[in-house]
């Protein structure tokens, strides 16, 4: 399943790398293109760009902006007991597709499935990109194949394999997105992450497999340290979210409960930390260098703040949502 906002430009270079799938004799595919509300030609090149006919082959189009709106649509059009999820910018490897379905017919206990991430760009990547190349979804996600460690809380949403019993689990019981993932050029972010803990609260485990590789194209514009830690501001705003998910995942106890679970407690500490490292980011400023975790930290506090204020009135709501959400997929 491949989710497009205007995507023109990319499209066909992803379904030419698709239709080089190898060893997938063995059992049933079809590939689904999802036009999210695009403005370009995206839909009439996909249908172009094509070119193995014996695979099934539909683009659908959802008119709600938002990458859940439209993975939603593409799970339900969706057919076949296993997902897997290409961004418009992922090249998977020619054997993606056979190692996807050989990991979740070997292990049924799996629920979710990633793979390895290689950045592709046109231009030379940054210094500072290997110190944050989690951020754009490349690089290992656990240290060697098999199943993921508890601590690792999420997989990226690029290459993503679902089972999809477990996403019809999650949705008959009142699953909903409480975080939205992108919308348009907008960088909001956490739908992946969200995602990865109902799996977790309904008793699947997850996979990493480093032989599940896909080639990431990262555009110039993206590979700017602005467009950085902006998106540290994002991961901020999701994070006090996601925090009440992980404090539930992992068990935490005392202190480490404690400030994720009371709204003022947590803004102390928040405010804490940011007048902290605040004397760091000015000393930055005043000498500026591109690439300096302190304005990534920095940015991310401020997005943790002002989401986290933003959701005063909101946040114990957002608790019980999560535990009556827990309490009803777990199994």
């Amino acid at each position: 399943m491949i989710c497009c906002y205007n995507s023109e430009s990319t499209i066909g270079i992803v379904l030419a790398r698709l239709a080089l799938q190898e060893a997938t004799g063995g059992f049933d595919w079809e590939v689904i293109v999802v036009d999210n509300a695009s403005r370009d030609r995206t839909a009439e090149v996909a249908r172009g760009a094509w070119t193995r006919g014996e695979i099934p082959f539909r683009v659908v189009y959802e008119g709600e902006p938002g990458l859940s709106n439209a993975r939603r649509k593409g799970l339900a059009e969706a057919v076949h007991p296993v997902i897997v999820f290409v961004d418009d910018d992922n090249l998977l490897d020619k054997g993606y597709l056979s190692l996807a379905h050989r990991i979740m017919t070997e292990h049924p206990d799996v629920g979710l499935a990633g793979g390895l991430g290689i950045p592709v760009a046109p231009v030379e990547l940054p210094w500072w990109f290997e110190e944050n190349k989690a951020a754009y979804a490349v690089g290992p996600q656990a240290a060697e194949a098999g199943y993921a460690p508890d601590s690792r809380t999420y997989l990226h949403g690029a290459g993503l394999v679902m089972r999809k019993e477990g996403w019809e689990w999650l949705i008959s019981r009142g699953f909903g997105f409480i975080l939205s993932g992108r919308k348009g050029q907008a960088l909001t972010s956490g739908e992946d992450m969200e995602l990865t803990y109902a799996f977790r609260f309904a008793g699947y485990r997850l996979w990493y497999d480093p032989g599940l590789q896909y080639e990431h194209i990262i555009p110039e514009n993206r590979l700017r340290w602005d467009y950085l830690v902006k998106l540290a501001g994002e991961f901020g705003k999701s994070a006090v979210v996601l925090d009440l998910y992980q404090v539930r995942h992992r068990k935490f106890r005392g202190w480490d409960l404690l400030k994720v679970e009371c709204w003022i407690l947590g803004m102390a500490v928040t405010i804490y930390n940011l007048l902290k490292i605040f004397p760091r980011y000015l000393i930055l400023r005043a000498r500026y260098r591109e690439g300096d975790p302190t304005e990534f930290g920095f940015r991310y506090l401020c997005g943790f703040f002002q989401h986290k204020l933003k959701l005063a009135g909101k946040y114990r709501g957002i608790r019980k949502e999560i535990d009556g959400l827990r309490a009803k997929i777990s199994r």
